[in-house]
């Protein structure tokens, strides 16, 4: 398998992902800052859990779930997105 870089995910998204969200339709609109605090990699998929900073929207903590092919390019996304609290009920917070 191709070595996943965070240019490799950026280059490689094609119009024709099939992409699992609630929230942004059937295409996500361009983030202008995504802050990944962890990264997972397991055989064809990657996982990030992101700090995402909206234009004109809300900052969101996100896990997002990519499955790769055999070339490293992007063929199918899954994501989860919750709304950044202003407090948390415990000192770990959300990252």
């Amino acid at each position: 398998m191709a070595r996943i870089t965070s240019s490799t995910i950026r280059m490689s998204r094609p119009e024709d992902w099939a992409l699992s969200t609630t929230l942004t339709g059937s295409h996500a609109s361009a983030r202008e800052n995504v802050e990944v605090k962890r990264a997972i990699v397991e055989g064809a998929f990657v996982v990030l859990h992101c700090h995402q900073h909206w234009p004109g929207d809300h900052d969101y903590v996100g896990i997002d779930i990519f499955r790769l092919d055999d070339v490293g390019k992007i063929v199918e996304h899954w994501d989860v997105l919750q709304i950044v609290l202003g407090h948390s009920e415990h000192p770990k917070g959300m990252f």
